[in-house]
């Protein structure tokens, strides 16, 4: 099959940073090709000494406590697809870089973060995020839970039968006996 020019879909040279850990959790950044310098510190340290240093057009700054390890995302046009996305930490020794991929959960310090290609979807892994173990407890309790409620269903409907058959039949005996109290010696006659 020939395509036409016009019908060539051109990929969007975009991405999407997706913040998994800190205060910003859930937010999203949308990153052109360029590079973004994150800024991850305590509040007061970064807005007393970092911030004063750097381009704040191409900064995003994320408030964490502890652990925060500042990193420059560098997205790269690659004409013919998809561009490249580079994750460089900044420290004072060494400039460390890494290749991301789409859906990948990334852990920078104590900051987690995934990247994703405009025009794609999240993945589980990362809108689940994080995996814990009390979800998979909690998941096991109510199925647990759902058994216990559908048995307990049953016995009460059982029982509420049981009940509901004595009743009846008893009900039945009991009239026989007053019928034949009330009408005493006359029952043979009727």
């Amino acid at each position: 099959m020939i395509t036409k020019e016009s019908e060539i879909i051109d990929l969007p040279d975009s991405v999407v940073i997706r913040l998994l850990s800190s205060a910003l959790k859930g937010c999203e950044f949308t990153l052109d090709v360029g590079t973004t310098l994150f800024v991850v510190a305590n509040e007061n340290v970064a807005r007393n000494q970092t911030l004063e240093e750097v381009d704040k057009d191409n900064t995003i700054f994320i408030p964490m406590e502890s652990g925060g390890v500042n990193f420059e995302i560098i997205v790269v046009d690659n004409a013919p697809g998809r561009p490249k996305v580079l994750l460089r930490k900044v420290n004072e020794q060494e400039m460390e870089g890494s290749l991301l991929s789409s859906n990948q959960v990334i852990d920078v310090g104590t900051l987690t973060l995934a990247m994703r290609h405009e025009g794609e979807d999240w993945n589980d892994d990362v809108l689940l995020y994080p995996p814990s173990a009390d979800n998979v407890i909690i998941h096991k309790i109510t199925e647990k839970k759902k058994l216990v409620w559908i048995i307990a269903i049953v016995i009460i409907v059982a029982l509420l039968t049981a009940v509901l058959v004595y009743s009846y039949h008893n009900n039945s005996g009991r009239q026989m006996t007053e019928i034949s109290l009330l009408l005493g010696k006359e029952r043979d006659k009727v």
